[in-house]
């Protein structure tokens, strides 16, 4: 691994700089918030790490800041807040370590369960330390900096978790460490820490004793997405006793397979990406010899969302072909290389066509993810559509992020994941 340390061992509170925050800003800080979004204030801030942050108004101490000057919108994130502030001095190594060990043991249970080989080790604010996501995937180390801060930092947050996973999750074996800026490009671009040469490399990993294919820097993304993966069980109660069910927008199949191994149905799964289902098909094939149904009981369809429900729509011919759950996890924004959508906006026109094609009695499992919108104004949303249509849908049951990716507080950009369960009542 090459030695690129860039932090110190200490900061003198004397020697960090002090900067005036935003009245607004000051207002997101007491109520939880993390972030210095960009502003007049932030276009004064120097170039440096660390920054001592102060209300304008009163003069009074906000806490202490890292800084990201390279991010285009979060020019600084709280590390430590007015009730944390030292008297003189703070070692962020120290600081560093204390936190990464607490996010590592929140999740030592998890991690013992065996119950799945993607986990979540930093949470990034939630943890404490903003702006930084560490993900387990069976051996591997995923550093996600969703800040410019802790890029530079990789050279020495890698051996810090070997560190930490050595002394406080011993039967943990670690492989390589990889390094991923979280950017709106969306391109393949991890850097293995652990050995430079190594370019890419696929995975296989177990999540419910299901396999799953993960190729690292093939794609953006990997090929599962983690934080659905506490959800996934929540949906149990509605598969296993279903006959047929639909999964819109698969991606590469993580909810079709868990609905082929815990219940008899046969499952649909359509994506407008014949890349993704391909690679689903790679992943029943993973478990053909554990399940060798999964090929029978399925079937992949390359469509759009929409014109694969009105398709089957077209081809009901008696309430015995509907279907029993419908599940629904679009993408926060989509092109089909025409146009680009908006999930919530695109609810208008799914919802019905789903309330179509589903059995009295049927549930459907409805998904957004942005943190643009609360799971409130979610939930509002997706009611209005229903009396607007007179659909006979009824909310039975609220999904949020758990166990390795719950949310903090106050920091509402980390509460982007929300579904609901719905049920379609049967006719008086």
């Amino acid at each position: 691994m090459q030695a690129q340390s860039k932090l110190k061992q200490s900061i003198a509170v004397k020697n960090i700089p002090k900067v005036f925050l935003h009245p607004a800003t000051v207002k997101h800080l007491k109520k939880g918030h993390f972030w210095v979004t960009k502003d007049s204030f932030t276009a004064k801030f120097p170039d440096a790490p660390v920054l001592a942050g102060y209300d304008k108004q009163t003069q009074s101490f906000a806490g202490y800041f890292l800084a990201d000057k390279k991010h285009p919108d979060v020019k600084a994130r709280l590390i430590l807040n007015e009730i944390q502030k030292p008297d003189a001095q703070f070692s962020f190594l120290t600081l560093l370590e204390e936190r990464l060990v607490a996010a590592c043991l929140k999740r030592k249970e998890l991690l013992e369960s065996r119950a799945r080989e993607n986990v979540l080790l930093v949470n990034g604010e939630s943890d404490y330390l903003p702006g930084l996501l560490i993900l387990l995937l069976k051996d591997q180390i995923l550093i996600q900096c969703y800040a410019y801060f802790w890029q530079d930092l990789a050279y020495d947050l890698a051996p810090l978790i070997l560190k930490i996973i050595s002394q406080h999750l011993p039967h943990q074996k670690i492989e390589h460490i990889w390094l991923q800026q979280r950017e709106h490009e969306r391109k393949a671009n991890l850097i293995c820490l652990t050995d430079p040469n190594l370019k890419e490399k696929k995975i296989i990993l177990k999540e419910y004793d299901i396999d799953y294919l993960l190729q690292l820097n093939q794609h953006y993304d990997l090929g599962i997405y983690s934080d659905m993966a506490a959800l996934r069980p929540k949906m149990l109660p509605y598969m296993k006793d279903a006959q047929r069910i639909l999964n819109l927008y698969s991606y590469t199949g993580a909810i079709s397979l868990f609905a082929l191994k815990n219940s008899s149905a046969r499952v649909y799964s359509v994506d407008l990406s014949p890349k993704y289902l391909a690679w689903l098909d790679e992943n029943i094939q993973l478990n053909q010899e554990k399940y060798p149904h999964f090929q029978s009981a399925h079937e992949s369809i390359c469509s759009s969302s929409k014109e694969s429900l009105k398709k089957f729509s077209q081809e009901l011919k008696s309430p015995e072909e509907a279907f029993q759950l419908i599940v629904c996890d679009p993408p926060s924004s989509s092109s089909d290389g025409e146009k680009r959508t908006n999930a919530l906006q695109d609810y208008a026109e799914l919802l019905p066509l789903m309330n179509q094609i589903l059995q009295p009695a049927g549930h459907l499992i409805l998904f957004l993810n942005t943190h643009g919108v609360s799971s409130l104004k979610f939930q509002e949303k997706i009611l209005g559509i229903i009396q607007e249509h007179s659909l006979t849908l009824k909310l039975v049951k609220v999904l949020k992020l758990d166990e390795d990716y719950i949310p903090s507080k106050g920091f509402y950009e980390g509460d982007y994941l929300k579904g609901i369960v719905l049920k379609k009542e049967r006719p008086k």
